[in-house]
């Protein structure tokens, strides 16, 4: 049969299909090698050689539709074959594989073009059409030299002779591309652009430029840079044998303070033992007239795990179980139970700057804290502050590394994010290990200034003198601290049944708290039953609404400020769907109460511990309430009247609130809001962890 395809006569002829190869069950990829005699601006003849390619496999069911090479060697000439001549078909991996061509059945519109040679690379070969198969036909199972019909875009038909598979030296060779070929010139006629569309991928838009340090990160960032030259990088065996050999040997007398910094760990929702990677750690050693120097003016060592890998910490082994090596740490539990996750037995425990500065000052926590950033900037601490950390001092992460998240619109926003520890210690590697070091430098600086003053202390017992609160420590704070950490890593068993009923009791009293504290507070500010009592936001505005910032001159949190809140109450409106929120109004309800604890940006603190200074020292059990028959928001204090005469016990919010009775309530109502917060802690600290899971004390 002969047809004619834009005026050139096309032969039709013989479709070769073995039987025996099945494309449902061939492991390989059918192979189709198709010649067509094609108008003189077809595509294939526009191209000395274009042979079909690689087939993508498909349905089980869809048959074969062939991959036109996407780019040819305009080098190599046209091979004039006769019909049934045979092809060998050698793919980019230099293998050689001979398959029989499988029915070729109605394909609907598209060519797809796959395939790799052996320098062709995927993203600058991006060049697919959609292909579209109809997988309701079924592949017919035609004797071999049967003939076949196929349907080009035009919607014409065609009836060519299909070259069976045989032998030829080389498949034409593919060279690389350097940017996705495009087709423009359509040789068929009725070529739809739109359905084979072939062009070259869009680039990828780069993520949005990082936020610009602020002034503070800068001048924090420039100051810490001074540390990077003082630091020896320990990043390989060879290098860690050389320092260990030092630190237990020349330097074994000194004394060793030690920092870790972990990544790989939620400290709010994980304990150490079991959890968190060491990505590197530091050591300053020093003696009371000298420090360490491990050559070339490098006085500290910084040692690098993420990169060094394991094999460098474990170098380290020997330093770290010797006893009778003394190291200093800042929270001595976290670092040890990291390390000894990699099963080195961590011993030589010297002393604990946290502990010591908590048998130094007790009542830091509400004035300044006990971090390392906190205790170092504080000069009441340090004393004379030592000239390398005068101009430097200890700087939280987020304020070096920290950065605002910017938005969608290129736009700063208020979030500060801050990168992982590996991407820190990485990228912004000098500066982290500037930053990882002076951690150890800090400690060593701290434990010195607080055991000068902890010398200066008197301890006696029965009247009778036994040395300084530094003999203290070490005869009982060193050897009780030595025994938490212990009991930290064995555990202890829990029973769960028990704690699942202590929940039940905790929830019920903190209703009980809470009702309590709204019933009060709606006495001055309505729509104060319907706050959230663990909202700081809401019970700032309650107590100190009109407030000015202690940080910021000028700036007042308003008298009164709307609020929407979740509606618990389901208030409907008739005839409509409850609302998820209502808004509400949440006034200032007291005039001159004094605040006692700020926040870090000038705020007035509402925390536990400075609720606790409004209310006094009470027992919520002494405050009951009753609902008033008339006014649901009215409740009666049974306060006896030797309670209100005693007033030594109250806080100040009883002068605040006038005094006497009305005072008084204040007071039971705020110890009620402090009763919530130490149910809340109870609660999600101990009681809901226990639980899920076997802890381990922290």
């Amino acid at each position: 049969m002969n047809n004619v395809y834009n005026g050139y006569a096309l032969r039709s002829g013989n479709l070769h299909h073995d039987p025996l190869e099945d494309c449902k069950t061939s492991n390989q990829s059918p192979l189709y090698s198709v010649r067509e005699r094609m108008a003189p601006n077809s595509l294939a003849n526009r191209h000395a050689n274009m042979e079909l390619a690689k087939q993508h496999v498909m349905s089980p069911t869809a048959g074969a539709v062939s991959a036109l090479t996407s780019a040819v060697d305009y080098d190599i000439k046209s091979l004039n074959r006769s019909s049934d001549s045979e092809v060998e078909i050698q793919w980019p991996n230099g293998s050689k594989i001979d398959a029989s061509l499988p029915n070729i059945h109605q394909v609907k519109k598209g060519l797809q073009f796959g395939g790799k040679a052996d320098d062709y690379d995927e993203v600058e070969h991006e060049c697919t059409a959609k292909t579209v198969v109809n997988d309701d036909i079924k592949l017919p199972n035609r004797p071999s030299g049967s003939e076949v019909e196929m349907h080009w875009p035009t919607g014409s038909e065609i009836d060519d002779s299909l070259l069976t598979t045989g032998k030829v030296k080389r498949s034409p060779k593919i060279r690389k591309v350097k940017k996705s070929p495009q087709f423009n010139d359509l040789a068929i006629d009725g070529y739809n652009e739109a359905e084979h569309e072939c062009t070259a991928k869009t680039a990828v838009q780069p993520p949005p430029a990082k936020a610009p340090l602020s002034k503070e990160a800068k001048d924090a960032r420039e100051a810490l840079a001074t540390i990077y030259d003082k630091v020896l990088v320990v990043d390989t065996v060879e290098s860690a044998r050389s320092v260990v050999q030092l630190l237990t040997t020349k330097y074994k007398s000194f004394i060793h303070a030690c920092d870790t910094e972990v990544s790989n760990i939620d400290v709010k929702q994980e304990t150490p033992v079991g959890h968190g990677d060491v990505t590197c750690f530091s050591i300053y050693s020093a003696s009371s007239d000298a420090e360490a120097d491990f050559g070339n003016g490098k006085t500290c060592i910084w040692v690098d795990v993420l990169d060094g890998e394991r094999d460098v910490l474990m170098e380290f082994v020997p330093f770290f179980e010797d006893s009778a090596i003394r190291k200093v740490w800042h929270n001595y539990s976290f670092d040890k139970h990291v390390i000894e996750n990699y099963g080195i037995k961590v011993a030589g425990f010297h002393a604990d700057t946290m502990h010591l500065a908590r048998l130094w000052d007790s009542s830091r926590r509400l004035d300044g804290g006990y971090s390392l950033e906190g205790l170092t900037n504080d000069s009441r601490v340090m004393g004379v502050v030592p000239k390398e950390l005068q101009k430097i001092g200890k700087r939280s992460m987020k304020t070096i590394f920290g950065r605002k998240k910017i938005k969608k619109d290129g736009s700063e926003g208020k979030i500060t994010t801050i990168e992982s520890v590996e991407v820190l210690q990485r990228e912004d590697r000098e500066l982290w290990i500037s930053y990882s070091s002076l951690d150890s430098v800090s400690t060593l600086r701290l434990y010195e200034s607080l055991k000068s003053k902890l010398e200066k202390k008197h301890w006696s017992f029965d009247g009778c003198p036994r040395g300084s609160l530094y003999d203290f420590y070490e005869e009982y704070w060193r050897p009780f601290g030595a025994i938490l950490v212990k009991m930290e890593t064995a555990g202890m068993l829990v029973d769960r049944a028990y704690l699942s009923e202590i929940e039940k009791v905790a929830v019920a009293q903190r209703k009980v708290a809470a009702d309590k504290f709204q019933k009060w507070a709606s006495k001055y500010c309505p729509d104060a039953k319907y706050m959230n009592v663990n909202s700081d936001t809401q019970i700032r505005q309650l107590f100190f609404g009109g407030i000015e910032n202690r940080r910021n001159p000028g700036e007042f949190l308003p008298k009164s400020r709307t609020l929407k809140v979740p509606n618990d109450v389901n208030t409907v409106t008739e005839g409509k769907k409850a609302p998820k929120y209502r808004t509400i109004e949440i006034c200032s309800i007291v005039e001159g109460l004094k605040p006692e604890v700020f926040t870090a940006s000038g705020w007035p603190s509402v925390s536990g511990d400075a609720l606790r200074s409004l209310a006094g020292k009470l027992k919520t059990d002494l405050y009951t309430t009753e609902d008033a028959e008339d006014d649901e928001y009215v409740s009666d204090s049974e306060i006896s009247v030797d309670d209100i005469e005693d007033a030594t016990s109250y806080g100040t919010a009883y002068k605040a609130f006038g005094g006497g009775k009305e005072g008084k309530e204040a007071c039971y109502a705020i110890a009620a809001l402090c009763e919530i917060c130490s149910i809340d802690s109870l609660i999600s600290n101990f009681i809901l962890p226990l639980q899920v899971r076997w802890l381990h004390l922290l």
